[in-house]
């Protein structure tokens, strides 16, 4: 009966996380468009946030935000840092894109030459179109010089042209000391404009943050769309576009669609933003609160990540090294505890950090008090009377805590250590790179120690029902929606079922596995792109660019930001020493990793080579791969230090024929 508890926990686990993803796909909020008008006005104010409004300093402001759908938007360009003059360029392009100059120049009279800036964008990886928007509408009045970036290349409106779209450049919010008095400008600027909307059904006011502010550091900002008609579902309607995926967020490059949709044409396939739509509804008393709490966090976790991650090096680098001094009767606790770290982090989210004075400060203790509580349960409870009790117990939670994760909207993945930023504008929902390095090598472990104990046709029937919950979980869009997770995670599970139950590798049938990543993934990715196009992940807008040519520029821009983090990342330091120890753990045949590996019989030597194959694919396949490798061995290197091998009378029977 004991030897069967590990297979029920498998099934069960399995059980409780299908209805808690069963249930998020099938009572997702259905969103709600944007009326379709004959006028729409964009009012671009440079390093505009919602931490800027203030009832003395913005009082209009304020009053248009209580009739308005309201959003955080990432001003994410080309580059990491948004010049105002790059925000205007994104904006028309409806892509990532920038304004050719090292430093922000002057926003009052930019250079407007076109030749100069279509050049520089054909250099950058996203095939950017500048000025695509003015080329998609009639034609359009721009007041400011700044925002004719938005439209450049397209004809001159005639005098007294009535046009649909009116760009509108407000001035920069500076990161210094005259910041309250443009703030008062804008302020009466929008009041002025939401007025003329209000009596007017036919026009859409969309008011955006469209960069950072100058001498600042990059940050989420604000987005408003007002309407003479009533949009949303009353106050507090939240944005999101299916470019995120997630209430309340939008992106730049969301505008120019948003305008596009709103005037009843179809954005160009060259836009990769989408039309911005009500997802959802916030607080009516103050939903201001919850934007302003949204943009902290992603400030905090942007400020503090670097530091964090640092620690988590150095103290994996100084077990990873120093494992053979310490003493075995310590080594267990000490190796759980820092393989806990990146596990234990994504807990730090259950704890309210960014409501609090300090948000800096609470993070970080919420990030301690997470693993600590994370490692506290893995060396308690009768698990640990197990030579690998504790090990096991901390990679079962961890699938436990990423499965029920992305189960329920990934939470803790959004401004977690390990997980994704807003501003970055990376992901804003589903399974990340480096939860995805956790995920699969915690998932694989301990679905093999279900193994031991049972027949073949067991084994298989365990690793297709616990494998296939991960595949879903990984791939499925609305849950993990990740790519290059389903082409690693699938065939490194039917390698190891073949492994581990007795079925011998050959390169036919390792072809067999490799194909059935493509297949899974292909399939996931087809019927999102058969979904609405509100409701699309990347996974689906993958399968369109296929269709319209732009795939080689997506597979390009990954190699590009496969490579940066290669050579720029702290992350990147502790691939050769995780590289090193391991292969200090498997080099000779009497190493310590190969001995716990053959005391743990075929599940071991299975689950080695589906990890180490996971890893791998999973390395090359995504756009920060090497993140995905690091993860996943910082949480099994320092597990492995601190095991020793089974006993006979402590290893597995004979499987049942």
């Amino acid at each position: 009966m004991r030897r069967s508890r590990p297979a029920i926990a498998v099934l069960v686990g399995c059980a409780i996380l299908g209805v808690a993803a069963g249930w998020r796909l099938t009572t997702s909020q259905p969103s709600q468009r944007l009326p379709v008008v004959t006028s729409v006005v964009v009012v671009g104010v440079p390093g505009l946030a919602w931490s800027d409004l203030d009832p003395a300093t913005t009082p209009q402001l304020l009053e248009v935000a209580e009739h308005a759908a309201l959003g955080s938007l990432t001003t994410r360009g080309a580059e990491s840092f948004a010049c105002p003059l790059d925000g205007w360029i994104t904006l028309g392009a409806g892509n990532r894109a920038l304004y050719p100059d090292a430093d922000c120049p002057r926003y009052d009279s930019p250079a407007t030459d076109p030749a100069r800036i279509l050049s520089a964008n054909a250099q950058q990886p996203f095939d950017a179109q500048p000025g695509l928007l003015g080329t998609s509408v009639a034609c359009a009045q721009v007041v400011g010089q700044a925002a004719t970036l938005a439209v450049i290349g397209a004809s001159k409106p005639p005098a007294g042209a009535d046009c649909p779209l009116t760009l509108i450049a407000a001035p920069v919010l500076p990161a210094d000391n005259t910041r309250s008095d443009a703030l008062a400008r804008v302020d009466s600027l929008v009041g002025r404009l939401a007025t003329r909307v209000t009596g007017d059904p036919e026009t859409l006011l969309l008011v955006a943050g469209i960069s950072d502010s100058p001498g600042g550091s990059p940050q989420m900002h604000l987005a408003m769309a007002v309407a003479g008609s009533e949009i949303g579902t009353g106050p507090g309607s939240l944005l999101r576009s299916a470019s995120t995926g997630r209430v309340p967020y939008v992106q730049l490059i969301d505008v120019a669609p948003t305008v596009l949709a709103s005037l009843g044409a179809t954005p160009p396939s060259a836009m990769v933003g989408r039309p911005m739509v009500i997802g959802g509804a916030g607080d009516p008393l103050d939903p201001l609160t919850e934007l302003v709490t949204a943009e902290t966090a992603a400030n905090a976790q942007q400020s503090l990540a670097t530091p964090l991650v640092v620690i988590w090096i150095v103290l994996t680098v100084a077990f990873s090294i120093g494992a053979v001094f310490i003493r075995r009767s310590r080594k267990k606790a000490v190796g759980v505890a820092v393989a806990a770290i990146p596990l234990g982090s994504m807990l730090a989210n259950l704890l309210p950090w960014e409501r609090t004075d300090s948000p800096e400060l609470w993070l970080g203790m919420s990030v301690f008090t997470g693993i600590v509580g994370l490692t506290a349960v893995a060396l308690a409870g009768p698990w640990r009377a197990h030579p690998w009790g504790p090990q096991l117990t901390l990679l079962a939670l961890g699938v436990l805590l990423l499965g029920s994760d992305v189960a329920t909207g990934s939470s803790l993945q959004l401004h977690g250590l390990l997980g994704y930023n807003p501003i970055v504008a990376g992901r804003f929902t589903g399974l990340g790179n480096m939860p995805f390095g956790l995920f699969a090598a915690c998932g694989i472990a301990a679905l093999a120690a279900s193994l031991p104990g049972r027949s073949p046709a067991q084994r298989r029937g365990l690793i297709a029902v616990g494998g296939g919950t991960l595949v879903l979980l990984t791939g499925l869009p609305g849950l993990g929606s990740d790519v290059g997770g389903v082409l690693a995670l699938a065939p490194a599970l039917l390698v190891m079922a073949m492994m581990a139950s007795g079925v011998r590798l050959s390169p036919v049938r390792l072809g067999v596995a490799l194909s059935a990543g493509v297949v899974a993934m292909s399939a996931l990715a087809v019927a999102d792109y058969h979904r609405a196009a509100d409701d699309q992940t990347h996974l689906g807008r993958f399968v369109g660019q296929v269709l319209n040519g732009g795939a080689a520029t997506v597979v390009e821009r990954k190699a590009a930001a496969n490579m940066d983090l290669l050579l720029h990342s702290p992350v990147s330091v502790l691939a050769p020493v995780l590289l090193a120890v391991l292969g200090w753990l498997f080099y000779r045949p009497d190493s310590l990793g190969r001995q716990i590996v053959r005391s743990a019989g075929a599940p071991g030597r299975a689950a080695a080579v589906g990890i180490a194959m996971a890893l791998l694919l999973g390395s090359l396949l995504n756009d920060s791969g090497i993140a995905v490798f690091v993860a996943g061995t910082a949480v099994l290197v320092p597990l492995l230090l601190s095991s020793r091998p089974l006993t006979v009378t402590e290893s597995e029977p004979s499987p049942a024929r």
